[in-house]
């Protein structure tokens, strides 16, 4: 048997690291939400100042340079041919990927595909959901409309070429689900982890609005820095479980520290704000039995 003085110890211990885990993930969240919502009215100031500031006098000369964002959020100076076509067809069809009537197509399919996704229920029943998926792929709508967004990725690539297509992040996104939706329509696939990419063509329609899509695109920045954050906090989060699980793995009615999975749970449940008011209860509970035991 363990000694009562030394369980005392580990249980404050534990009381006192994860107290400290909760804080830290307070004060981040809360740093985080307060920063996007001034970057948010401020955005929303800028867009006020655009529409009814004063507007500067249009120059005569043709520009042969213009200033583009990168995607390291730098500004350069780029020469106006290069967001001309590039590809092998001819310019013709360059022209009609910019018209706002392919647009409003591509639009409105995504929406009949969203509209179609909707329609799909689960029961929970293993008999009624095995009909219900033999069904939905036996009707091969999916497939139509993945064979419908297969063809406009495909004429995007043959109208501006493919370094010219892969280089903006809304059309590497299209060329993802495109990729993974069609591996999604194989039977062996079906209903697989391949479904996310069909979940995902919903937010294809934010691209209907340009105002925003850009303001998102301001307020969460370039790809490279979301994902740059989220890699963060999940390293962040790896060493916190892997320190926690080395320093309470011996304390005996611990489960959430028993094994890596479990642990890397019990924090990210803590980082996300779910579930927070049951781990401090949990924490009082152990901060209380601590004191039982003196």
């Amino acid at each position: 048997m363990s000694n009562p003085q030394t369980m005392t110890t580990n249980i404050r211990l534990f009381g006192k690291w994860s107290a400290a885990e909760i804080q830290i993930s307070d004060v981040s969240l809360k740093n985080v939400f307060i920063a996007v919502i001034i970057e948010t009215f401020a955005e929303i100031r800028v867009q006020f100042q655009q529409m009814w500031g004063s507007r500067g006098a249009i120059s005569n000369i043709e520009a042969t340079k213009i200033l583009q964002k990168s995607d390291n959020s730098t500004l350069k100076l780029v020469n106006i041919d290069e967001n001309t076509k590039k590809g092998v067809v001819p310019a013709i069809f360059f022209k009609i990927v910019q018209t706002p009537v392919f647009t409003t197509i591509v639009m409105l399919v995504v929406l009949a595909n969203t509209i179609f996704t909707a329609t799909i229920k689960h029961t929970h029943n293993e008999i009624i959901d095995k009909k219900n998926r033999e069904f939905y792929h036996k009707i091969e709508v999916e497939t139509l409309f993945t064979i419908f967004f297969d063809l406009e990725v495909l004429f995007k690539i043959v109208s501006m070429g493919f370094r010219n297509y892969i280089r903006r992040s809304t059309l590497k996104f299209e060329f993802m689900l495109a990729v993974g939706t069609t591996l999604h329509c194989f039977p062996s696939f079906y209903r697989s982890g391949f479904t996310y990419f069909q979940v995902l063509r919903v937010a294809r329609l934010l691209e209907s609005s340009p105002l925003l899509e850009d303001f998102l695109h301001k307020i969460f920045g370039p790809g490279r820095k979301l994902s740059s954050l989220i890699l963060f906090t999940m390293c962040l989060l790896l060493i916190t479980s892997s320190i926690s699980m080395q320093l309470f793995c011996f304390i005996k009615g611990l489960e959430q520290f028993e094994t890596f999975p479990r642990v890397s749970f019990f924090f990210f449940l803590n980082v996300v704000f779910v579930q927070k008011n049951k781990i401090k209860y949990f924490l009082g509970i152990s901060v209380y039995v601590s004191y039982c035991y003196e």
